[in-house]
């Protein structure tokens, strides 16, 4: 094998990248040990269009019980959607539309991170603007 080609291959198997690697890490998300599933959830953010076969469950993990986990999750959603193209505005826009929502959650890290998310996406969403506002007035 060229060394080329070997060194092609090294990376694909060693960055995380792939269908399997995406799938474990989509297990590791589902998991019922909060760290694993906060790792997973951090890798996938890490990813970010790499994971876009990831949204569906994502988004379903925006509204799991534990508070890490939505956040991880809209922040996941949020790296994804600003690496998806303009040219792709149904995904962009269902995130956008979980975000937005986040933006309601009980608690604050949640709220915050989806508001950052939103405006990474969207500078001028009124909703996001508000929401850090009220964040820097409460402290």
């Amino acid at each position: 094998m060229r060394p080329q080609i070997a060194l092609a291959v090294a990376l694909f198997f060693t960055c995380g990248c792939g269908q399997s690697r995406l799938d474990e890490l989509l297990q590791s998300a589902h998991s019922t040990d909060l760290d694993q599933q906060r790792q997973a959830l951090r890798e996938l953010a890490d990813l970010g269009s790499e994971a876009a076969p990831a949204i569906p469950d994502l988004i379903e993990l925006c509204g799991d019980s534990h508070a890490d986990v939505r956040r991880l999750s809209g922040l996941a959603l949020s790296n994804i959607a600003t690496a998806v193209p303009a040219d792709e505005p149904g995904q962009r826009g269902e995130i956008i539309d979980v975000l937005t929502k986040q933006l309601d959650d009980d608690e604050p890290a949640v709220r915050n991170t989806a508001a950052f998310g939103l405006l990474t996406l969207d500078p001028d969403h009124t909703g996001a603007q508000q929401r850090l506002e009220t964040a820097m007035r409460e402290g």
